[in-house]
């Protein structure tokens, strides 16, 4: 049944799959969930924050993106090394860990929803703009 898929997106989706499956075979836990992490999440979510921003990724406004998110991303980097330099030999450490990212998660939550929320309200825009267009023609 798998193999005879016609859909161009199923077989991507089959191609993703087997690959998360070797992956998590021969790695870690931690390496595999890194890997999935950057290259299924955070790519794909830079990419949206840039297009949301200065309304397409180009090169040059991937550029200036760096170094404004790049605040953001040292500070996280150096926090965490701090705490696990500071907690390292102690249960604590955990704890502090999952609260840091649920203290980072929250705010990206709020951001990515306002993102997305934008898109969808310019597409309905879009496309009343183009109901109304068609509209003015027909009439006329």
């Amino acid at each position: 049944m798998f193999i005879c898929i016609g859909n161009q997106k199923k077989r991507l989706e089959l191609f993703y799959l087997v690959l998360f499956a070797i992956l998590f075979k021969f790695s870690s836990l931690i390496w595999g969930f890194a890997i999935y992490f950057v290259l299924w999440h955070s790519i794909p979510s830079i990419i949206n924050q840039i297009k949301f921003s200065n309304g397409s990724c180009f090169v040059s406004n991937f550029i200036a993106y760096c170094p404004v998110a790049g605040v953001y991303w040292l500070v996280s980097l150096v926090e965490m090394a701090l705490l696990y330099f500071t907690f390292k030999e102690e249960q604590l450490f955990n704890t502090l860990f999952f609260s840091f990212l649920a203290a980072i998660t929250f705010p990206h939550t709020l951001v990515i929803t306002r993102i997305f929320r934008g898109k969808k309200e310019n597409k309905i825009k879009i496309n009343v703009h183009k109901k109304t267009v068609h509209q003015r023609r027909t009439v006329f």
